[in-house]
């Protein structure tokens, strides 16, 4: 088997022949329906481990040189399933011979090296996975085949090492329960070294992470009763009172933290952060910031400090105590200028400024652009400044800010705003020459302007195999293919992307094509809409079900527009979608509350099944829309804060400043995944009516005798813009779930 390394330059004629006459015809060898129907039911036999499947996909193989490596991965599959392990290990080779990296590269390495292991050749197994695993640890099964291989060449202390590494670094996996039974056998047979302090730690927090909370404090028990270093134990104990701050036992955590006393300042400020988490739970904001101004004079500079910082800022920011959270996000951003953080606790300091109409509002805007050009609230800052401007009536200057935004930030929500701003007249009042220098001397990031979907040599050879793959209904293993290129080949990325869309865009997968396109390129959204073919927007902000989704949004005077861009935002049009807190379908809807509306509705009566149904899940969703957007007096910005953070806090919120358009109350909402959610989803109705809008008419009236409803009204103005769902009845606060990807663009 010869070593793979890089890219192998060698390509087969026959390979070489096919790629001449590249992409722009269906690449099978033969009648897609017949040849792919057979390799289709040759790759299924051999996923099911069905004797003879491996001779099958033998006398396919020479029909499709393009993908002989996935043939060549299928065939030994079976052949490993009937324990032909040495033929299986050898029926890989061809994996190791393609001309660009395959993007089954490493699943066969792992089969190959358990197909040598189980035919007794350990040195071969631990020289393929170190070939194709130069850093193991990141995943739990590459580790575990090399210690297995170590334990067979009988190097038990290095796979001792590795299965530790196993058990300590992927704690909640199957893999780590097969570490543990095979360090219990090797302790019997030698003396084993001890687990380091560093991996037993690490158990611990992974632990936790995983929400395995009482295994997490045993370990951290047992790491403080028995470390050597006094470091350990103190972190140890710290960890253990963390845990049960996390099993919601407060007080027992509170306890537990005000007993310790670290020596080493960062241990002492990450205590000190989680009793000001205590503190703020338990609603003592005077102890809380007796912890935070300990945590300050103990250790200045630590990251936990800054934690408690934001934690406490964020507990009078809920609150709309300004005079208490503005100086703690001031020093946030003064103290800690460098981090992520920084520039989120500024802008809560400018735009508490603008809400206030202080003379300071446009300096601290000026600030944030200098300080923090990179910042995810410099369109905020620039669409204020030119708002500013238009005050003042300086037309020319409030233009050049908002040519700024729709230039820097084109598909971001103030883009659509400054978009909508009044044009300055040709003898327009004002120069914006001031304007333009300092917008000049802003440090910008650099942001992709172009794409080019033309694929280089690479791309073109992918995508040719992914369609030979998809003609023989191996979709999945299609968009494999794409997905690997596109992150493992940044020159065809946007042609890769865009070829996993179409494909599972044609089997009906409209979440997965979206999440092609955000995963291989990830900075999409600053591409001008002119930089790319609408094709690839249309996939990005696809509008399946339209005939239902139209067909609903007629009945209760709702833009199916702004259907669809909820809809994107809550389920990516995955009909199958299930939140973490349970809501389901398209509009994801709560199990509870769509009983309760079906009996409102007279509807058949509705159950979890039945909420994966579209159209079930449509008519639920789209009368409760309507119906909060209603209940807000046709304000589609409220109705989106109320679906995701529930109704009872619009009232609060609308009372923490004189808003004068509603972008201040969107950007005034101090829960950031809600602010987020609002601003996505109206930047999404912007997308849906530019590609749409042509196709979609306005909504019909429902009957000529009803009355009009808010909800129409808000479904034909411009100003007005989408809302949410996650449905709950409006009696009380609804608890909101992340939905599938919560932060999505």
């Amino acid at each position: 088997m010869p070593p793979f390394s890089g890219r192998i330059i060698r390509v087969l004629w026959l390979e070489a022949a096919v790629l001449c006459c590249l992409l722009p015809a269906q690449p099978a060898p033969e009648s897609a329906a017949a040849a792919g129907g057979g390799l289709a039911s040759a790759a299924a036999a051999a996923a099911r481990g069905e004797p003879g499947a491996a001779d099958r996909l033998a006398a396919l193989a020479p029909r499709y040189p393009l993908i002989a490596d996935f043939i060549a991965f299928w065939r030994a599959q079976a052949l490993a399933a009937q324990r032909r392990h040495q033929e299986a290990a050898a029926a890989l080779d061809p994996v190791w011979r393609t001309r660009f990296p395959s993007s089954v590269a490493a699943r066969a390495a792992l089969l190959g090296a358990e197909s040598l292991l189980l035919a007794g050749r350990p040195s071969d197994a631990l020289a393929l996975l170190e070939r194709h695993f130069p850093s193991p640890a990141a995943e739990p099964r590459p580790l575990l085949l090399l210690a297995r291989a170590r334990e067979q060449l009988d190097s038990l202390p290095q796979a001792a090492a590795l299965y530790q590494q196993v058990w300590c670094l992927h704690p909640a996996s199957a893999e780590a329960e097969e570490a543990a039974r095979a360090l219990a056998a090797l302790s019997a047979r030698a003396s084993l070294p001890p687990l380091p302090e560093e991996l037993r730690v690490e158990r611990a927090r992974r632990l936790a992470r995983a929400g395995r909370l009482a295994q997490a404090r045993a370990e951290w028990l047992s790491l403080a009763s028995s470390a050597a270093s006094p470091a350990f134990r103190e972190l140890a104990q710290v960890g253990a009172a963390e845990t049960l701050f996390e099993e919601r036992k407060t007080r027992e955590a509170l306890a537990a933290l005000l007993a310790l006393r670290p020596s080493d300042p960062d241990t002492d400020a990450r205590r000190l952060y989680f009793i000001v988490l205590c503190h703020r739970r338990l609603d003592d904001p005077a102890a809380m910031l007796s912890a935070l101004e300990q945590a300050r004079q103990r250790a200045p500079s630590s990251e936990w400090t800054l934690q408690a910082l934001i934690q406490a800022g964020n507990h009078f920011l809920v609150r709309n105590e300004s005079a208490s959270y503005l100086p703690l996000f001031r020093a946030c951003a003064d103290l800690f200028p460098q981090a992520p953080a920084a520039a989120g606790c500024h802008w809560r300091v400018a735009w508490r400024a603008w809400l206030d109409h202080r003379d300071e509002a446009e300096p601290l805007l000026k600030e944030h652009l200098r300080r923090f050009p990179a910042s995810d609230r410099a369109g905020a800052a620039l669409y204020y400044l030119g708002r500013l401007s238009e005050d003042k009536g300086n037309s020319a200057e409030a233009q050049a800010y908002f040519s700024e935004i729709q230039s820097r930030f084109p598909n971001f929500y103030y883009a659509a705003l400054a978009a909508s701003r009044p044009q300055p007249a040709a003898d327009g009042a004002g120069s914006a020459s001031a304007v333009r220098q300092f917008l000049s001397s802003i440090q910008w990031p650099q942001r992709p302007r172009k794409a080019d979907f033309e694929p280089d040599e690479e791309a073109r050879w992918r995508i040719q195999r992914a369609r030979i793959l998809a003609a023989a209904a191996q979709e999945n293993w299609a968009e494999i293919e794409l997905r690997f290129g596109a992150r493992n080949g940044a020159a065809g990325r946007y042609a890769l992307a865009m070829e996993a869309a179409e494909i599972a865009a044609r089997r009906g997968a409209w979440g997965v094509s979206v999440r092609h396109i955000r995963g291989a390129v990830p900075d999409y959204l600053w591409l001008p809409r002119e930089a790319a073919p609408k094709r690839f927007w249309q996939l990005a902000f696809p509008f399946p079900y339209r005939e239902a989704i139209r067909r609903e949004a007629e009945k209760h005077g709702l833009d199916p527009l702004l259907m669809a861009a909820l809809i994107r935002q809550e389920s990516e049009f995955d009909k199958d979608a299930v939140s973490s807190s349970g809501a389901i379908g398209l509009m994801q809807v709560m199990p509870a509350t769509g009983r309760e509306l079906a009996r409102r509705l007279k509807m058949r009566p509705v159950t979890r099944r039945s909420l994966h149904n579209p159209s079930t899940n449509l008519a639920l969703g789209a009368w409760y829309l309507a119906r909060q957007i209603e209940l807000r007096g046709g304000s589609v910005e409220q109705a989106l804060a109320a679906y995701n953070a529930g109704p009872a806090r619009i009232p609060v919120w609308k009372e923490w400043g004189d808003f004068r358009e509603p972008a201040e109350f969107v950007e005034t909402i101090p829960l950031l995944q809600t602010r987020d959610y609002v601003q996505i989803i109206l930047r999404n109705l912007e997308f849906y009516r530019w590609l749409y809008g042509s196709e979609v008419h306005a909504p019909r009236p429902r009957t000529p005798a009803a009355p009009s409803s808010p909800a129409a009204a808000a479904a034909t103005t411009p100003a007005e813009k989408p809302a949410p769902s996650r449905t709950a009845v409006p009696k009380k606060p609804a608890k909101k779930g992340a939905a599938p990807g919560a932060r999505k663009r």
